[in-house]
């Protein structure tokens, strides 16, 4: 089966089944994330970039993505050290 014939697959499939609530399966530009996933995500694990979201706006730690992901869940997928550190000191605090 061709890349081209899964494409067509998956979309056939899109049409018939509600996938609304499923992670990875939203529509393109539908998120309403919060900022601070999309900064995580690319912070590179510069502390320094996220910092301010949790300690002069207070971002809640407990604050979920739309596929249900807090901010901590993002730094350990991402493998970032110094910013998974950080935030487990936040919950700390």
């Amino acid at each position: 089966m061709s890349l081209t014939d899964t494409n067509a697959l998956e979309e056939d499939f899109s049409k018939s089944v509600n996938l609304e609530g499923i992670p990875g399966k939203k529509e393109e530009g539908s998120s309403k994330d919060h900022p601070v996933f999309a900064v995580i995500k690319s912070c590179e694990d510069d502390v320094e970039k996220v910092r301010n979201f949790f300690e002069v706006d207070g971002v809640s730690l407990d604050l979920e993505d739309s596929d249900g992901l807090t901010p901590l869940m993002h730094a350990c997928w991402k493998a970032y050290k110094k910013l998974t550190s950080f935030l487990l000191k936040m919950v700390t605090l």
